[in-house]
């Protein structure tokens, strides 16, 4: 039955990441977009969910557009390429889009799903509201790929996804088990490394809006914190980065990305609906 996945695995000549990184053969593929107020599914992407008979784990890829987003989405299936990537000023990736090839890990099926980034300045407040709704209620880890050195804005968009994580759920023990676990992404981080960047994430958070802070706490179960440095590339390389050779790449950056992948994988889970799966 599977065969309907890995129809296009013959002409799939993608850019290998290595590392030990599993490589993942398919193509990106639309899941959801907005058009005129109106979120429209993509059949084609709604049929291959519909074939998967095994438990479903979902991975959503979160955050500012121009952040690298994307490009880790990538690599989580082993390759520099697949989901688009964009060196404009605008951003690439509208809506949703999914890995048209599901693949199995730790019993479950696995989906990783690319969104549009949440502050691009053309992007409709409306929309960005139910995009991190969309994200939090089918997502089984939700990573937030934000800038290293955590801002206000970031801690705002936080403090607003706990604060709507409350329309998803009846009860505080409910809520716990059925949102996602919270993966948080700090991007081109070249600080002093804590010994605990959990800890110091959440220290950065409680010095700006505490309440962010006991949000994020009280209402996700699970939280990991991975730094990424920066990738040490010159920039014309960094517009071109679904060309780029691993082997161009800061050997830091490389190993930071590789450990934060094998982290993410190893506890990943199904997504839990409420008292059941």
């Amino acid at each position: 039955m599977y065969d309907y996945y890995y129809d296009n695995d013959n002409d799939d000549n993608g850019n290998k990441f290595g590392e030990g990184i599993p490589y993942r053969k398919g193509k990106a593929i639309q899941l959801i977009k907005y058009e005129n107020g109106k979120i429209i599914l993509n059949k084609e992407s709604l049929e291959i969910i519909k074939n998967i008979e095994e438990p479903v784990a979902i991975i959503s890829v979160v955050g500012s557009y121009r952040r690298g987003k994307s490009y880790f989405a990538n690599v989580l299936h082993g390759r520099h390429d697949g989901f688009e990537l964009g060196s404009k000023v605008d951003s690439c990736t509208k809506g949703i889009f999914m890995w048209d090839t599901p693949f199995i890990h730790n019993n479950c099926r696995v989906i990783i799903l690319d969104c549009e980034g949440i502050d691009d300045p053309k992007q409709d407040e409306v929309w960005a509201t139910k995009l991190f709704i969309l994200c939090l209620a089918i997502s089984s880890t939700f990573i937030y790929n934000i800038n290293g050195i955590v801002g206000k804005d970031d801690i705002g968009k936080l403090y607003t996804m706990t604060d709507l994580s409350k329309f998803l759920v009846n009860s505080e023990d409910e809520e716990k088990d059925y949102l996602p676990r919270l993966v948080v992404l700090l991007r081109d981080f070249g600080l002093i490394e804590p010994d605990d960047f959990r800890e110091y994430f959440l220290e950065k958070l409680t010095q700006v809006n505490s309440d962010a802070a006991a949000g994020i706490t009280n209402h996700f179960k699970d939280l990991d914190v991975y730094a990424l440095p920066h990738p040490g590339c010159k920039k014309k390389v960094l517009h071109e980065l679904e060309k780029i050779e691993t082997s161009q790449l800061d050997t830091e950056f490389i190993s930071k990305m590789t450990h934060a992948v094998s982290e993410i994988y190893d506890t990943i889970t199904a997504k839990k609906l409420i008292s059941n799966q």
